[in-house]
């Protein structure tokens, strides 16, 4: 009895530990995304020519974006409420760009881009 016991515990320590390493993990990723986001919004307020000036620092400031983006994507978080209306804004800014570099990036993401936010705000 005391094994069987001792058996039932043992499980649902184990599950309770595989739960929680689950929950952390995905928390570490969108704390990464946070990060990300933050980095990128501070270097646009930092250095606004990066934005606004020459093509050359556009196109610098377009690859990061974009680059951003599909780590959001691989990371699976591209579903998250709050990063939607940044990545609306970062497709609707830099949609020429992407158009032009598009093969630079992996198909799936691509695919995502263009028929959902690309889609929905009616670029493509």
């Amino acid at each position: 009895m005391i094994e069987v016991i001792s058996a039932l515990v043992a499980v649902g320590a184990f599950s309770f530990t595989v739960a929680t390493y689950i929950a952390n993990r995905y928390q570490n990723r969108i704390n990464q995304a946070d990060q990300l986001l933050f980095q990128i919004n501070e270097l646009a307020i930092k250095y606004p020519d990066i934005i606004s000036g020459s093509e050359e620092g556009k196109a610098v400031y377009a690859a990061m974006v974009w680059n951003f983006m599909e780590s959001i994507y691989f990371r699976k978080l591209q579903n998250e409420k709050y990063l939607q209306p940044a990545m609306k804004q970062f497709v609707k800014r830099d949609w020429k760009w992407f158009k032009v570099n598009e093969d630079s990036y992996d198909c799936d993401f691509v695919d995502f881009i263009k028929n959902g936010i690309a889609k929905e705000l009616e670029l493509t």
